[in-house]
């Protein structure tokens, strides 16, 4: 434990456990594009994307420009995807920076492409298909014919991404199926009528596991690459994979209160019996959200209820039964303490969320640490 109040410590050797897991799924020939938007699943990109650098990561994708920046301060040379919209009046700043763009409509291609002549730049390009989730993408070849001969573009791959890959019913992998298929038939319409498209991709973090006839040129490993299920509920697809993050805080506070004593806001929680309490340093200002106040924490190998609603800044834990407490005592919010161990899955289970909102949810007043 440092002397911070609460740290988010990224264990390297999971990472690249997990890199070399995914390696083991994906042929030879198949490259791996790391996902490492919003932070790196809230990781710190600039921890991990160097570390996948190392481990051999071909490409990198992000959300956004910004994100696509800070990368770049990390990783030189290998290409960035930036996954979504970036303001046509940047193209200078996406063709200094040898960022690669999604181009996903005609409105939007066109914009993008009369900045890129007015700039006097051309950007690389990868098309995006919408074969289902109707997000973003081209839905028709025509449109994406288009815009990929529109000025200021070289065309470098396209993609699409699946909806339902992380569910295990029939309609699930139909669904998928169906995606696959769609977007395999719009490439080949879209090359058809002279587009080169030299990169394919379209398995996220669960196809890689459960289609690897759906592998193509490039996979994009997402969350899985945390040590983390694209499906809380999925017990079988993704064994073999080792969490990455583990958050740990201290007790800044002991008090004694008494039975019918309150504790937190609203005077919510009222003790039946007497209490020895702590406080802990940490509240959903740094992400640890105000719904967790059904769970617990670990504390010396025990668990530890929250009692009261987690404030701003700090919660309130029940100690009565634990020995050896007091200022300065660690407490784990995520990970393994004795034999205990919360993980991001039961997090997210107890607010019906996903692991996604969880570990990106937990903000940069958390100090990230190497272990």
């Amino acid at each position: 434990m440092t002397n911070d109040r609460a740290v988010a410590y990224i264990n390297l050797e999971n990472l690249r456990h997990n890199f070399k897991v995914i390696k083991s799924k994906v042929k030879e020939s198949t490259k791996v594009m790391a996902v490492v938007k919003a932070n790196a699943y809230g990781h710190d990109v600039k921890i991990i994307a160097d570390e996948l650098d190392k481990c051999g990561a071909d490409m990198f994708a992000v959300s956004n420009i910004s994100e696509a920046l800070e990368l770049r301060s990390v990783i030189p040379h290998k290409d960035i995807l930036i996954l979504g919209f970036t303001h046509p009046s940047l193209v200078k700043m996406l063709y200094d920076n040898n960022l690669t763009q999604t181009v996903y409509g005609v409105e939007f291609a066109e914009e993008i492409s009369k900045a890129c002549v007015l700039a006097n730049v051309e950007i690389k390009v990868h098309l995006a298909f919408d074969t289902g989730m109707n997000r973003i993408g081209f839905k028709d070849s025509q449109n994406a014919v288009k815009s990929a001969n529109l000025k200021g573009f070289k065309v470098e791959g396209a993609f699409t991404h699946f909806a339902c890959a992380d569910e295990n019913t029939e309609k699930a992998r139909e669904f998928t199926k169906n995606q696959y298929d769609t977007f395999l038939r719009l490439v080949n319409e879209t090359r058809a009528a002279g587009v080169e498209l030299p990169l394919l991709h379209c398995a996220n973090s669960a196809a890689i596991f459960k289609y690897p006839e759906y592998q193509l040129d490039m996979v994009r490993t997402g969350v899985i690459t945390y040590g983390l299920k694209p499906n809380n509920s999925d017990d079988v697809n993704y064994k073999g994979v080792k969490p990455v993050m583990s958050i740990s805080s201290m007790i800044s506070h002991v008090k004694n209160i008494k039975k019918g004593d309150c504790v937190g806001y609203g005077a919510e929680f009222v003790a039946d019996r007497n209490l020895r309490v702590g406080t802990i340093p940490i509240g959903y200002a740094d992400g640890y959200r105000r719904k967790y106040n059904t769970g617990y924490v670990l504390v010396n190998g025990k668990k530890a209820k929250i009692l009261g609603r987690v404030c701003m800044d700090q919660f309130m834990i029940d100690i009565t039964n634990i020995d050896d407490v007091g200022v300065l005592t660690p407490v784990t919010l995520l990970g393994k303490n004795g034999d205990e161990e919360i993980t991001c899955e039961m997090l997210a289970n107890s607010i019906n969320t996903i692991s996604y909102e969880v570990v990106t949810g937990f903000t940069k007043r958390l100090t990230r640490q190497k272990v």
